[in-house]
């Protein structure tokens, strides 16, 4: 889908040094990934609806703290009446104010001004910027209005609303990095780990719904990987991203307990598609083991951690109620102090199940459509536990 007008791929690189041009392509690259991505988001779940704007360059003009204003070149990927994604070669800290220097379809020179809001690490330098506009504007300026038609069209009768939390298993970086940036688009909590001790060790911290294998990580073999989350108990999806084409190997990866086998390469689309049937499924967390602090350990006393999980399991009772009675303002008002202690007592899950369902009851305005993340919460809050000392009898 076309963005505005640019010049030819050679006049992009026309003056450029060799590790500039290089690096220049790695931001389209990065950026045409980042477009697929928010392919896969349904239309009419966002206050603005993002539409594809890719393999545009264009000049940013950042302000830092003091006062210096640096000017960058990027490449957009998304575009909506409330902001504009890019790539950048380098982090930018949240509420940097930002001034885009776009052409908009008559060929006017056009200055938007914004500010980060966030700030994603994509791999090598590039990172993938959100920026949000100071005044709301109008994208088919910018957009072929064909184009907008194509896109709010596109919709998902397919897309299926869906949160929960997976574990990546990978031992190659960029592959743990590109996967974690899709889901994180559809709003999943993911955990990524580079191999088979680091997954254990996050499942005893917290549960996941879903988790994705390579079939080799490092010298250990995928099916290790299944075989040991089998025996801490964890009944959910295993899914193995997989290149292998011995119908033995896979039909052996299924006998170890995998629940499917994707091919590689993958459509980013096709693989997000299944990640989110098999987490439709569940609509609550997959395992009823405890949930223990990840302060373990590293407190000398417990105390603290205890008081929260009492305060906490109070306050779900206090939510129970709010919903019941559909109380919007005391939900978001707990949610808000659910995400803002969770992770602080050790328990991020909670924080990130607070915040997945705060965020749907600001999209929908209304409990009924957020259940769901809601029913979530309280079974992980309900779950919080001491860990027994060696002396005590379980």
């Amino acid at each position: 889908m076309p963005g505005p007008a640019a010049n030819s791929s050679n006049a992009k690189t026309a003056g450029l040094s060799p590790a500039a041009a290089a690096l220049l392509a790695s931001m389209e690259h990065w950026a045409k990934i980042r477009a697929q991505a928010m392919s896969r988001r349904s239309m009419g779940k966002r206050k603005f609806e993002r539409l594809p704007y890719t393999g545009s360059h264009v000049r940013i003009t950042l302000t830092q703290p003091n006062g210096t204003r640096s000017d960058f070149v990027v490449v957009t990927s998304d575009l909506s009446a409330g902001g504009i994604s890019v790539v950048h070669a380098g982090f930018v800290h949240k509420n940097t104010p930002v001034e885009l220097h776009l052409t908009d379809l008559m060929a006017r020179p056009r200055v938007l001004k914004g500010a980060v809001v966030w700030c994603v690490f994509l791999g090598g330098r590039a990172h993938a910027l959100g920026v949000k506009f100071a005044t709301p504007i109008d994208p088919r300026q910018f957009i072929e209005a064909t184009a907008v038609s194509k896109a709010m069209n596109a919709g998902g009768e397919d897309d299926v609303k869906v949160s929960g939390r997976v574990m990546i298993v990978d031992d190659e970086e960029l592959d743990r990095e590109l996967l974690s940036m899709h889901l994180a688009e559809m709003n999943i909590t993911t955990v990524a780990c580079e191999s088979i001790e680091a997954a254990l060790k996050q499942f005893d911290k917290a549960p996941i719904d879903v988790a994705i294998t390579d079939l080799n990580i490092g010298a250990e073999r995928g099916e290790g990987v299944i075989t040991s989350l089998r025996s801490r108990g964890y009944s959910g999806p295993i899914l193995v991203v997989s290149s292998e084409t011995d119908k033995s190997r896979i039909d052996n990866l299924l006998a170890s307990g995998a629940t499917q086998v994707f091919a590689k390469p993958y459509r980013p689309p096709e693989l997000l598609k299944v990640v989110s049937q098999l987490l439709a499924a569940i609509p609550m967390p997959a395992s009823d083991a405890p949930i223990y602090s990840q302060l373990e350990g590293v407190l000398s006393q417990p105390g603290p951690v205890i008081k929260f999980i009492n305060t906490a399991r109070k306050r779900s009772e206090e939510l129970k109620k709010a919903m019941d009675e559909d109380n919007l303002e005391t939900v978001r008002t707990l949610l808000k102090t659910f995400q803002a202690t969770g992770a602080g007592y050790g328990f991020e899950i909670v924080t990130d199940a607070a915040r997945l369902a705060l965020k749907q009851i600001d999209a929908s305005g209304a409990i009924a459509e957020s259940k769901d993340s809601l029913r979530r919460l309280q079974m992980i809050l309900t779950r919080m536990k001491m860990r027994p000392s060696a002396g005590d009898d379980d």
